[in-house]
């Protein structure tokens, strides 16, 4: 429930580079950071990977708009050009790896079924809470490299 702070943190001091990989990415205030990023620092390298299944169809409109948007302000999507088929036929990697040296591995989407609750309710916005956990490799661009070249590509 207190990734957020963390999360933002590290995205939000990206000089360099943003590889994104995530199943779904519904969540806005993820896309305006990201977005926010690219037009303070059109340098900056930002690229994201979803799966294949989460562009198309009604239930997934959020994560394609939230691509559309990204793709709008000159942040590629790229789709997942297979999903495995040993994992029920979708793609589930899910990290991001800051400025080549900062690595995050994450059990949530950046959705809102994986946030924190609503203050003034208590409640998700998706009804049901998804506890989710992650870990943050600060300051080793090997792993990084490793995440990157060997994870990355083996569904692109």
């Amino acid at each position: 429930d207190n990734a957020d702070e963390v999360i933002f943190k590290y995205l939000e001091s990206a000089k360099e580079s943003i590889y994104v990989s995530m199943y779904t990415i519904s969540r806005p205030d993820f896309n305006n950071t990201l977005i926010a990023l690219k037009q303070a620092n059109p340098s900056i390298d930002i690229q994201v990977l979803i799966s294949n299944r989460r562009v198309g169809g009604s239930e997934n409109r959020d994560t394609y708009a939230a691509a559309l948007s990204l793709v709008k302000n000159q942040i590629p999507v790229y789709n997942s050009t297979k999903d495995d088929d040993k994992v029920d036929g979708f793609y589930h990697n899910k990290y991001w790896i800051i400025d080549g040296k900062n690595t995050f591995i994450y059990s949530g989407n950046w959705s809102p079924k994986s946030t924190t609750p609503q203050e003034a309710d208590n409640t998700y916005p998706s009804g049901e809470p998804n506890r989710d956990m992650g870990i943050a490799v600060h300051d080793a661009p090997d792993i990084a490299s490793f995440i990157k070249t060997e994870i990355g590509r083996a569904h692109v």
